[in-house]
């Protein structure tokens, strides 16, 4: 993910599909949502969307990404 961000333009978008139960059982105590988000700012993107999606029998997390703009001030 860290060389997907390194290399996305300005304006360009990562989308990343996660299993969502993995992360769940991952032996983690935190929130699979607050584990994908706390991946995307560690890779310095910034999350725009970030959905849980039933897909038949699978639980995904899905979140979209970008480079985070910096705006000038005039």
């Amino acid at each position: 993910m860290r060389e997907a961000a390194r290399v996305l333009v300005e304006g360009g978008r990562l989308i990343v599909v996660e299993d969502f139960d993995a992360l769940a059982e991952h032996g983690s105590t935190r929130n699979p949502l607050a584990q994908m988000r706390d991946w995307v700012s560690n890779c310095g993107l910034v999350c725009r969307r970030l959905r849980p999606v039933d897909a038949g029998p699978a639980h995904l997390l899905v979140a979209v990404a970008g480079v985070e703009t910096v705006r000038a001030v005039a």
